[in-house]
């Protein structure tokens, strides 16, 4: 009798894949909040109220796609696994619980320039408003 059973080993995986997005979101994180203020600056708002951005914005999201890849070979390595392996479990993940996941927003930005630049933008928000909120509480 096999005692990994399907649903045991599925479970498994995700705990796994949990811990690696948890790491990944504190690295990614850590990124955006360093940079977030940065980009918002190569952001220009047009009339329509669409965006447009500035070359360093696009320098930014291949810097940033460098770090997501040298996250994933670590984390991967790490864990005897292949970034397919990685790919296709966290797409399952995102097929059963949603991509509301900070994390997995952050993993998905290196999908399109588009991506990263609303993560970006939406990390600085969140950035600024927990820095109005300390600010407010008188710390």
């Amino acid at each position: 009798e096999n005692f990994l059973n399907v649903e045991s080993k599925s479970e498994f995986v995700n705990s796994d894949l949990q811990d690696v997005l948890t790491q990944i979101e504190l690295e990614l994180g850590t990124f955006a909040k360093e940079n977030g203020e940065v980009f918002s600056k190569y952001v220009v708002v047009n009339a329509d109220g669409g965006n447009t951005y500035k070359n360093d914005a696009y320098v930014m999201f291949e810097v940033y796609c460098s770090v997501v890849d040298k996250i994933f070979e670590e984390h991967i390595k790490s864990r005897g696994s292949t970034r397919r392996e990685f790919m296709d479990n966290l797409r399952e993940l995102v097929d059963t619980e949603g991509n509301d996941k900070y994390s997995v927003q952050a993993i998905l930005a290196v999908d399109s320039f588009e991506k990263f630049a609303n993560f970006m933008l939406q990390s600085n928000k969140m950035s600024q408003k927990a820095t109005e909120d300390v600010a407010a509480m008188g710390f």
